[in-house]
């Protein structure tokens, strides 16, 4: 799997709604990729947001 589609993956895993396999997938990838580790936080703080909307 790409860069590019890893990273389309993690607003789906910010909302924990991804499969067992693509959930590992995207952990490995978090580990060595400090720019999508950002991105991730910032869809978890969009998703922290609007659960309290």
């Amino acid at each position: 799997m790409t860069h590019a589609e890893l990273r389309e993956l993690l607003p789906a895993y910010a909302l924990d709604a991804l499969e067992a396999g693509e959930v590992s997938l995207v952990e490995t990838h978090l580990s060595a990729c400090a720019e999508c580790r950002r991105d991730l936080r910032e869809f978890q703080e969009v998703a922290a947001h609007l659960a309290h909307a």
